[in-house]
C-alpha cells in the first residue's frame, strides 16, 4: 500500500501544500483512499478551510463508502466555498451513490451552472436523466459531453479552472496550449 509519506522527499524537506495536495490527488488515483483521507486529514489540522483538502476529504470518504461522513466535508466546504463547482460535482456523486437522483440532479445542475466544463458532471446528468427516464434532458447533457470531447483537452481544463477562480494556472494553460500551436 502507498502511503503519503512514501510519495514525499526522502531528506524530510518541507513540501509546499500544492505539491502535497498533488500527492494525495494521485493517491486517490491509484486507489489508495484511505490513504489519500489520512493526508488530508492530517494537512486539514493546519489548513482547515483549504478546500482542496476538503474536496479530497470528501472525495476519499465518498470511495470508502462513508457518503453521510462525505456529505459533512462537503457542508463545511459549502459554508467556505458555496460557489466551487467541483464541490458541487461531488456532492452530486454522494447522491448518487445514495441512489438519490432527484439530489444528484440539483447538485450537478449546480456544478455545470457554475462551471460549463465539467465532463463528468455533464457524463452524471446524462446517466442519471437516462436512469430517471428524462431523455431530453439525457440528449441535452450527452451533447454537452461531446462538445468538451471535441475541445482540446487543454481548453476544457483551462476553462475549468478559469471557472472556479483559478486564473493563473488557467492562464499558465491556456498560454503553453497558444505557444504549442504557434
Amino acid at each position: 500500500m502507498t502511503s503519503l509519506a512514501s510519495l514525499g522527499s526522502i531528506d524530510h524537506t518541507p513540501v509546499p501544500l500544492e505539491a502535497e495536495i498533488g500527492k494525495l490527488r494521485e493517491l486517490a488515483r491509484q486507489g489508495e483512499y484511505s490513504a489519500a483521507l489520512e493526508g488530508a486529514v492530517g494537512r486539514l489540522r493546519d489548513f482547515p478551510e483549504n478546500r482542496d483538502l476538503l474536496l479530497t476529504e470528501a472525495s476519499a470518504l465518498r470511495h470508502l463508502g462513508r457518503i453521510d461522513d462525505a456529505l459533512e466535508s462537503l457542508a463545511r466546504l459549502e459554508g467556505l466555498q458555496p460557489r466551487f463547482s467541483l464541490m458541487h460535482q461531488e456532492r452530486g456523486l454522494c447522491h448518487i451513490a445514495r441512489k438519490d437522483a432527484t439530489a444528484a440532479i440539483s447538485s450537478l445542475l449546480t456544478a455545470v451552472n457554475l462551471n460549463p466544463a465539467l465532463p463528468m458532471a455533464w457524463r452524471m446528468l446524462d446517466g442519471v436523466y437516462r436512469l430517471t427516464g428524462d431523455l431530453a434532458n439525457a440528449e441535452t447533457a450527452a451533447a454537452h459531453v461531446a462538445t468538451l470531447r471535441a475541445l482540446p483537452a487543454e481548453v476544457v481544463t483551462a476553462t475549468s479552472l478559469f471557472s472556479d477562480g483559478e486564473l493563473a494556472e488557467a492562464e499558465r494553460i491556456v498560454r503553453a496550449f497558444l505557444l504549442a500551436q504557434g
